[in-house]
């Protein structure tokens, strides 16, 4: 009988209050790694964006934006008439579109590719930071977690991807499916980045941890969800503090899940 009971206690998760507990003990192990991939994120992004703004003031300097339709307007003026007058219409809004669109090929072209390095970097910061707290027991640096993560960044990015468009259909279809989908699939980047799990084969795996634990591990989520939704109540109250608490609580909510997810693991075995 006392050997059921045990077989019956180890198919449970751990309490919410050991969660936190395991969660604190390895965060703080990789709490300054984890920020300085974050800072490194954060460089990254400001230099772009830097970057972005510059070009825009170049394009403005050199008038690149701007657009003279007026001796357009002389040389298409034709003989008073309604036919006449549509014609010219037409054709200076095609015409002046194309010069539109021409002189801003260079501006658009350059900020869609910086826009694309922004996500490009930002997608691979979430990988490092993934990556980083899957080896934080291993005593992983900075530079191995940055390596590792950009060799597993297109991989990343189609689970991401993936698990973001089935969530959002859920929401899309009603409320509840988007919940029970967000539940399913929470796991999915860290069943490929520990697991080597690509694609949809991530979110079955997601799914399957999941299955049979759906309403402990959904009541865990809430309560990591109503402390990140306090964030923005404490940046009103206190700027300064309530940004800093924002980026440590958002550190904590990875190691949060990771530990979650280990243990889902740990009663699925």
């Amino acid at each position: 009988m006392e050997k059921n009971k045990n077989q019956i206690d180890i198919k449970k998760l751990i309490s919410l209050g050991e969660l936190f507990k395991k969660t604190w003990e390895l965060f703080k192990k990789g709490f300054w790694k984890l920020l300085a991939i974050y800072g490194i994120g954060c460089s990254i992004n400001f230099g772009l964006i830097l970057l972005l703004g510059l070009i825009v003031l170049i394009c403005v300097l050199l008038g690149i934006i701007q657009i003279d339709t007026a001796g357009l307007q002389e040389k298409l003026s034709p003989p008073g008439g309604l036919a006449p007058a549509l014609l010219q219409s037409s054709t200076l809004a095609v015409w002046g579109t194309a010069r539109f669109l021409s002189r801003f090929t260079l501006p658009l072209v350059l900020g869609l590719s910086i826009f694309l390095g922004i996500m490009i970097s930002g997608y691979w910061i979430s990988a490092s930071s993934f990556v980083l707290i899957s080896g934080i027991s291993r005593n992983m640096g900075i530079k191995e977690s940055l390596k590792q993560a950009w060799k597993k960044l297109g991989s990343f990015v189609w689970v991401n991807l993936l698990e973001g468009l089935v969530v959002c259909l859920g929401f899309l279809l009603l409320i509840v499916p988007g919940i029970i989908f967000m539940t399913w699939f929470m796991f999915a980047p860290y069943v490929f980045i520990c697991d080597g799990i690509k694609g949809k084969a991530a979110l079955s795996k997601s799914k399957e941890l999941v299955e049979g634990y759906w309403r402990p591990v959904f009541g865990r989520i809430l309560v990591m969800t109503l402390i990140m939704l306090s964030v923005p109540a404490m940046n009103y109250l206190l700027p300064v503090i309530g940004f800093l608490a924002g980026i440590a609580i958002s550190l904590f909510s990875l190691v949060y899940y990771y530990v979650l997810y280990r243990d889902l693991q740990r009663v699925k075995q």
